[in-house]
């Protein structure tokens, strides 16, 4: 996940530390602890803060460097094969139903 921070002019960053410990709360500096959220998800995140427009572009660049790079990933197998059992539990379902619709019941007298 990426964060584009766009920071206007004297607004704190989201890597600024507050002066004041009473200050360091989400009513007073919402982007700092937005930021603080993020992080705590235990997902891939990076924030960029952008002041200047060749930062925007600077970070732009970087996330579109970092998109086209190969995904490599683990796909985790069964240990066991169980496509055979579910087979047979499923023929033998079909075989129990086809036998009680061969065992039906036929009144001589209806229509």
């Amino acid at each position: 996940m990426y964060w584009l921070f766009l920071r206007s002019s004297n607004s704190p960053g989201i890597f600024d530390l507050p002066s004041d410990k009473r200050d360091d709360n989400a009513q007073v500096m919402p982007e700092r602890h937005l930021h603080l959220f993020f992080q705590s998800l235990n997902i891939p995140y990076k924030a960029y803060q952008a002041e200047t427009p060749d930062a925007m572009r600077q970070a732009i660049a970087d996330i579109d460097k970092l998109e086209q790079t190969p995904l490599y990933y683990q796909e985790q197998r069964p240990k066991h094969d169980l496509s055979g059992i579910c087979y047979g539990v499923a023929l033998s379902c079909i075989s129990l139903l086809l036998l009680a619709k061969f065992m039906e019941w036929r009144d001589e007298n209806s229509v």
